[in-house]
């Protein structure tokens, strides 16, 4: 169902779409290559861009630590060395933030340095970077936690009345909104949240409802135009849609749909978005869909960008030039995770 906004008609129910928000999927043929494989094996079986190139988790005697390689695979440099077991891990846009979670508790450190800074509990979702890099954001305990990285200033922001906060966490461009996704539970959020950070007492308030379904990943584009979720219906069999949606204007636009969506990311220019795909063989692949539609047929181009027989591509991640991706390769179990690239253009 629909998203829709409060005080409008039928919230929680389908909300009226003009043609041009809901375009068509166009069908799922085209692939661009065969994997070029890197000797790059991560040891928790994700990547990340990372300057021109890409980061991954390294396992070794001493504890994990986060490498960076150029675009080849090569030239490692080390972001994080912690000396512990780092069991969650993410860069900010920039590549210059790192957050992570070991032993329970939330760190956040500037890449390259042997200092971390310990932010207390970890978070039940994903936390993120402000757009100066200046805060981090994330749910902890029933709240919004919004803190000033290096110093002690931390502000809680609770939700409004029969709102709970379902983890993931996205900031507006300008620094001055955070949105969350809520719900009527927080294991199962069925909507889009915001705080506005301007206030004297923020609070978070509920933006969207979707109906009878459960959202899960929220990120904005490089433009601030649109949020990207994915929203998976609860009746059995489950389908899942990546959607978007505007905060200034409440549009909401579907961009593909499959048995199950994971990973969603934009690209570095804010044109295209990259997800992991379940298909009609249980295997996971790796997408490439477009923001806007086709202005002669009303599709939505979408098209998978990596393809071989009996293997399972995650995590589609792009460079900063826009022409190259990564992704995670697995056999047909789940296993012999290892870095491949591809040229997207």
């Amino acid at each position: 169902e629909a998203p829709g906004k409060p005080g409008a008609p039928g919230v929680g129910a389908r909300r009226p779409q003009p043609p041009a928000l809901e375009p068509k999927q166009q069908p799922l043929p085209v692939v661009v290559a065969a994997p070029d494989m890197l000797p790059s094996l991560p040891s928790d079986a994700r990547v990340a861009p990372y300057g021109e190139g890409f980061a991954i988790l390294e396992s070794g005697a001493s504890g994990d630590r986060l490498v960076g390689f150029d675009k080849e695979g090569k030239n490692a440099a080390e972001i994080l060395n912690p000396g512990q077991k780092i069991d969650r891990w993410w860069l900010s846009a920039d590549g210059k933030r790192v957050l992570w979670v070991g032993g329970g508790k939330l760190f956040a450190a500037a890449a390259g340095s042997k200092v971390s800074e310990t932010l207390g509990e970890a978070p039940i979702g994903a936390p993120a970077v402000s757009p100066d890099g200046t805060k981090v954001a994330f749910v902890r305990g029933g709240k919004l936690v919004v803190r000033a990285l290096g110093a002690s200033d931390e502000k809680l922001i609770a939700p409004a009345d029969g709102v709970l906060l379902g983890g993931a966490a996205a900031w507006s461009l300008d620094g001055k909104k955070v949105f969350t996704l809520v719900g009527a539970t927080a294991d199962e959020p069925d909507g889009i949240g915001a705080a506005d950070l301007a206030g004297d007492a923020p609070t978070v308030v509920r933006l969207t409802t979707a109906a009878n379904a459960i959202l899960s990943r929220l990120a904005l584009s490089p433009t601030g135009r649109w949020l990207m979720f994915v929203q998976t219906a609860k009746p059995e069999p489950r389908q899942a849609a990546l959607r978007l949606y505007s905060p200034e204007t409440g549009d909401i636009r579907t961009l593909a749909r499959a048995s199950a969506i994971d990973d969603p990311t934009f690209g570095p220019d804010g044109t295209r978005v990259y997800f992991s795909g379940r298909g009609a063989n249980g295997l996971w692949q790796a997408w490439e869909a477009g923001l806007e539609p086709n202005s002669a047929t009303g599709d939505i181009p979408v098209r998978r960008i990596v393809e071989e027989e009996n293997r399972q591509f995650l995590r589609p991640v792009v460079g900063r030039d826009s022409n190259l991706g990564w992704f995670i390769r697995e056999d047909a179990n789940g296993k012999g995770a290892q870095v491949g690239r591809v040229k997207l253009r």
